[in-house]
C-alpha cells in the first residue's frame, strides 16, 4: 500500500522545503501551490515560479494604505530645486531610505532593484508618482514591509531574465536624459552589477575604461552597454572564443579595444 501512495503525499526532505520558501517568496503562492509545481519541474524555484506564471496564477491582491506611503515620501522628502517644483526624495533621501533597509546605496546593486521598482527616470530622483508606484508593486506600504522584502528582491538578482532587465535599466537611471553614459559612470556600474564573483574580467574591464591608454572614449553609448552583458556572459575569460561566432558574431568597437588591450596587458 505505501507504494500506490502519490508523490504528493510523500514527506518533503529539507531541500524541496527549501524550495518550496523560495517559490512562496517569489510568488505569494500557497505551500500546495509551490510544492505541486517543484514537482513538475524537477525542484527548481526559478523554473517553477516562471511555470507558475506562465499556468496563469495571479497572487492574491495586497492591501495598501495610500496615506502610509505617501506619509512615508514626506519623511524622505525635501522641497524642490525651485518655488514651482514639487518636492522629491533628493540623493540624500535616497541613501538614507536605503540605509534604513539595510541597504549600502553606494556597493549594493539592490539600490537599483528598489530604483528599476519605482521606475525612477532621474539618478538618484524619486518623484512622488514613482514612490508610490514603487511602493506599491512591491506590494508594501511601510518600512518594515519594505525590509522584510529584501531577500525576495535580492533573489531577483540571480534571475536572468530580471537581471538583463535591471541591466538594460541602470543605463537609463545613471544616464537620464543623456544618449552615452560618461565611461566612469560605466566603470562603476558594471562593478556594481558585474562584480568579479559574476564576471571575471570585470576589474580588467573597468580599469580599460577608466585607465590611461585603456578605451579611446569619452562615452559608452546605449547599444554598447548592453551588449556588454552579452560580451561578459559569451567570451571565455581567457578570451578563447572571441573571434568565433559562438561567442556571438561582431562586437562593437569597444569590446575590440578591449580584447586588444588585455591581450597586450597580459602579454608584458
Amino acid at each position: 500500500r505505501l507504494s500506490s501512495l502519490s508523490s504528493s503525499a510523500m514527506p518533503l526532505n529539507s531541500a524541496q522545503r527549501s524550495a518550496v520558501a523560495q517559490v512562496k517568496e517569489f510568488t505569494g503562492c500557497s505551500d500546495r501551490q509551490a510544492a505541486d509545481m517543484l514537482r513538475r519541474t524537477g525542484w527548481d524555484p526559478t523554473r517553477a515560479a516562471d511555470a507558475l506564471f506562465a499556468s496563469g496564477f495571479e497572487p492574491p491582491a495586497a492591501a495598501f494604505d495610500e496615506a502610509k506611503i505617501l506619509a512615508l515620501f514626506e519623511r524622505y522628502a525635501a522641497p524642490g530645486d525651485d518655488e514651482d517644483e514639487e518636492p522629491y526624495v533628493h540623493a540624500e533621501g535616497v541613501v538614507q531610505l536605503c540605509e534604513d533597509v539595510g541597504v549600502d546605496a553606494g556597493t549594493d546593486p539592490l539600490a537599483l532593484v528598489i530604483a528599476e521598482h519605482m521606475g525612477a527616470r532621474v539618478f538618484a530622483r524619486f518623484e512622488k508618482a514613482e514612490w508610490v508606484k514603487g511602493f506599491r508593486a512591491l506590494e508594501v506600504d511601510s518600512l518594515e514591509g519594505l525590509r522584510e522584502k529584501v531577500p525576495r528582491l535580492r533573489a531577483r538578482l540571480e534571475d536572468p531574465d530580471y537581471f538583463k532587465r535591471l541591466f538594460q535599466y541602470t543605463f537609463k537611471f545613471a544616464a537620464s536624459s543623456r544618449k552615452n553614459l560618461a565611461k566612469d559612470q560605466a566603470a562603476a556600474y558594471i562593478g556594481l552589477l558585474l562584480p568579479t564573483g559574476k564576471w571575471a574580467l570585470s576589474d580588467d574591464f573597468c580599469e580599460f575604461l577608466t585607465s590611461e591608454g585603456g578605451f579611446a572614449g569619452q562615452s559608452v553609448p546605449e547599444d554598447t552597454w548592453r551588449l556588454t552583458l552579452d560580451f561578459a556572459q559569451r567570451v571565455e575569460p581567457d578570451l578563447s572564443n572571441y573571434d568565433d561566432d559562438e561567442s556571438g558574431g561582431a562586437w562593437p568597437v569597444m569590446h575590440d579595444e578591449f580584447v586588444d588591450w588585455l591581450r597586450e596587458k597580459r602579454a608584458a
